[in-house]
């Protein structure tokens, strides 16, 4: 069925910032935002154009106070506690939604009063109504893992044939190292490819009946920052806000790109990135402007070329952990992953070291949970 996007949940987040902007617009309210996710930097582009400000954000990750986001003052919510603000309005749209609220009121802080939510992140991504899958019949865990393996086994057959490359990331690389393949508890695959093989594979796969790719790259309306190769085999419905979309059992496939030589210029580089990257999120409404900063986003990966650079780095949640030198990739070594010989970065301590931490020690056994949102169905 290939892919098709529904915008189902991004019509609803506008449609409550469009009655949230009627109800207060005026009042002279001080509007602080809770978290610093892509959807605050969407809340915070969509107020500006409507002339009202936010004053400042408040998050709980210490490592981000007395920074900035969105061009914005990042404090601890304790900067509320310890000056009570009665004229305060917190804004909230986050899958963490029950415990900001829980510790806004233990602050004094009254629900609808003082804080409100502009969506409520849970509910949207558990709400598949957006496609009507009667008669279908739901995939097991087991079964869509499987599924992931042909995708990844396919993936390693054509990058081979094609002399492309590609490389296990994050829980994947973690989970090859330490588990000889899935982590136990994880519910995708994740590897990393360079820019332009990205786009070549793109290209190999548009004649292909059992397997596609789709990126932001392509002329298409998938706008994340990370590529899905899927089969053809079953359907799937992916639920992450902003995106929701229906394709089939698919692994993440990341760009990797090369960066330039000093952190300093590295990190205004990868804040560029991601500059564009909010632009796009911050205009969803509009699909043509989202493929015209798709567009300039790809030539702007390309400005460094990848084999060229001392440096390389990924679009990730991580982004400057990412950054780590070339010759990991280019001297490239193959991984055990669930009985197959798969390629990987060379010093995977270093790498997974930078992202995990103790990465060889479980977490708690309450954190061993899957991250899935989306439903995988065998077609009636």
């Amino acid at each position: 069925m290939g892919y098709v996007r529904y915008e189902n949940a991004v019509k609803v987040f506008y449609n409550n910032l469009e009655e949230f902007v009627t109800k207060f617009q005026g009042e002279k309210r001080n509007i602080v935002l809770f978290g610093t996710s892509k959807i605050s930097g969407m809340i915070v582009a969509y107020l500006e154009k409507k002339d009202m400000k936010i004053s400042y954000i408040i998050d709980n990750a210490k490592m981000k106070h007395g920074k900035k986001a969105y061009g914005l003052d990042i404090y601890s919510p304790e900067y509320l506690k310890n000056d009570f603000d009665e004229n305060v309005l917190v804004l909230i749209a986050s899958g963490f939604q029950d415990a900001m609220e829980k510790q806004l009121e233990e602050m004094g802080y009254e629900k609808g009063r003082h804080f409100i939510k502009i969506i409520d992140l849970p509910e949207l991504m558990n709400d598949y109504s957006f496609v009507d899958r009667s008669g279908f019949t739901l995939l097991t865990q087991d079964e869509i893992k499987t599924e992931m393996l042909c995708v990844l086994k396919y993936l390693d057959k054509i990058c081979t044939e094609n002399n492309l490359k590609y490389y296990l990331f994050g829980g994947t690389l973690l989970g090859a190292v330490r588990h000889k393949g899935f982590i136990p508890w994880d519910d995708d695959i994740d590897v990393l490819m360079e820019v332009r093989d990205m786009i070549t594979l793109s290209e190999i796969l548009k004649n292909d009946k059992n397997y596609s790719i789709v990126t932001s790259f392509d002329d298409s309306d998938y706008y994340d920052e990370l590529g899905n190769m899927f089969s053809e085999k079953y359907i799937v419905d992916s639920n992450h806000f902003p995106m929701q979309f229906s394709a089939g059992v698919s692994i993440d496939v990341f760009p990797l790109f090369g960066v330039p030589d000093t952190m300093e210029e590295i990190d205004a580089y990868l804040e560029g990135f991601k500059q564009l990257e909010m632009r796009k999120w911050n205009c969803l409404y509009d699909k043509k402007k989202c493929q015209e900063i798709a567009t300039e986003t790809f030539q702007y990966l390309l400005k460094y070329d990848f084999y060229e650079s001392k440096y390389v780095a990924s679009s990730s949640n991580h982004y400057t952990k990412t950054i780590v030198p070339q010759e990991y990739y280019l001297n490239s070594v193959k991984y055990d992953f669930e009985g197959m010989k798969l390629n990987g970065p060379s010093n995977y301590d270093y790498i997974l070291s930078r992202t995990y931490g103790d990465y060889m020690t479980l977490p708690p056994v309450e954190q061993r949970v899957g991250w899935h949102t989306y439903h995988a169905y065998k077609y009636s």
